[in-house]
């Protein structure tokens, strides 16, 4: 691997490594609110999350990253 490929492949991993920690952090604060209307909010947030997270990962397959 090239230094180029090196950067870009940490780069990837940084932002995964976040959107997980948003989808896990989305849900603790979804368990944690009192009020139906923040656990929905929380719930959707880390389903989009999630989502970005699912997209991401397809296309570095699909890259063969």
């Amino acid at each position: 691997m090239t230094t180029k490929q090196n950067k870009l492949t940490d780069y990837l991993s940084s932002i995964i490594e976040k959107n997980e920690d948003a989808v896990k952090g989305y849900k603790k604060a979804a368990e944690h609110a009192d009020q139906l209307r923040l656990q929905n909010y929380f719930n959707n947030k880390s389903s989009e999350r999630q989502g970005f997270l699912n997209d991401l990962q397809a296309n570095i397959s699909k890259h063969g990253m």
